[in-house]
């Protein structure tokens, strides 16, 4: 059996980073739990910061990177060999950079594989469109067999990953930083 490949999207809470807009930051949390959690995986952290600060970890490869740009998707995939066992995005909670990355990487998983939203209770206003279809009103349509593209999501994009999905799981979040709505925070969708 191969090892694990796991791909982690936003290293580093906001609040955080905001602390050092400019980084580099020195500090990836996540990926270091990840990393002595599942000891034999291969792990990849994408942020759109700067973390060539941050101390080497075997088996740890940070890339930097925007999750709402194409361009920079495919450099991930090609820089990463692109086939992954778990996907977690914890990147900037904007429903259409969501989507985008969805659209992108949801076909790179192997089959079984989990792709993980973490809060979809939460978009940010400073960068989530106003007439944005949420994405978890998306997964919630595409849990029951329905789904329609969005401006993110086109409906290629959108039938393939229909086909490939084997169910959809979500979960409540215990965070309460956002504000008092917590159903439905975290989406798994299994792959086929």
């Amino acid at each position: 059996m191969e090892p694990l490949r796991l791909l982690e999207m936003g290293l580093l809470r906001t609040d955080i980073q905001e602390r050092n807009p400019g980084g580099p930051h020195a500090s990836v949390p996540s990926l270091a739990m990840w990393r002595d959690y599942l000891p034999n995986a291969t792990i990849y952290g994408f942020d759109i910061a700067d973390f060539s600060a941050a101390p080497a970890m075997p088996g740890v490869h940070i890339l930097r990177g925007n999750s709402g740009r194409l361009e920079d998707l495919d450099r991930l995939i090609a820089q990463s060999g692109g086939l992954f066992d778990v996907i977690v995005d914890d990147a900037s909670h904007a429903s259409h950079h969501q989507q985008i990355a969805l659209a992108r990487l949801f076909p790179r998983l192997r089959p079984g594989g989990l792709y993980c939203i973490e809060n979809l209770h939460h978009q940010p206003a400073g960068i989530e469109p106003g007439n944005a279809v949420r994405t978890l009103d998306l997964l919630r349509a595409l849990a029951c067999g329905r789904g329609r593209e969005t401006p993110h999501l086109d409906r290629h994009a959108l039938a393939e990953i229909k086909a490939a999905i084997a169910d959809i799981a979500f979960y409540d979040s215990l965070d309460r930083s956002f504000g008092e709505i917590h159903r439905d925070a975290l989406a798994i969708l299994r792959r086929r």
